[in-house]
């Protein structure tokens, strides 16, 4: 009798340790399938932002800036501007960016450490300051540059 219940006692400790193994799993498994969900997530956000936008900027000194904005995944960016009509008026920039909140970003240009900040519209990109504040006025719709 004493036998049997050392068998039983041992069969128990294995079965609550067998529970407890797979429960420690589950939640493992729970974790990490949470964990791919938000990067999934934030995958399609960074997916959304991807490609090249193009637009005309106003100027006061020429007929417009062609701007150019490529936004690759692999967090790097290319920003190119033609100043229409000056001679020797084109500048273009490359470096990293950052994702500052959910629908602002910040380009760095690693030689200057200049920043420059876009805010995500519904047609694409917007010129903005470093809190996300676009231009309301008049010429707001031309400072978006549009998905191509």
């Amino acid at each position: 009798m004493k036998k049997m219940n050392q068998i039983l006692a041992a069969a128990l400790l294995a079965c609550m340790a067998a529970c407890t193994s797979n429960q420690k799993k589950e939640a493992a498994t729970t974790e990490t399938t949470e964990t791919e969900a938000a990067t999934a997530v934030g995958d399609t956000t960074a997916l959304a932002m991807t490609g090249t936008f193009e637009g005309i900027f106003p100027a006061a000194s020429c007929e417009g800036i062609r701007a150019s904005l490529t936004i690759n995944a692999d967090s790097t960016y290319t920003y190119k501007r033609e100043y229409i009509g000056e001679k020797n008026g084109k500048y273009e920039s490359s470096g990293i960016y950052h994702l500052k909140a959910k629908d602002l970003i910040e380009l760095i240009t690693p030689s200057s450490g200049e920043k420059t900040y876009f805010k995500r519209v519904e047609t694409g990109f917007m010129l903005s300051d470093s809190l996300g504040t676009v231009n309301q006025g008049e010429l707001a719709g031309h400072y978006i540059l549009k998905r191509q």
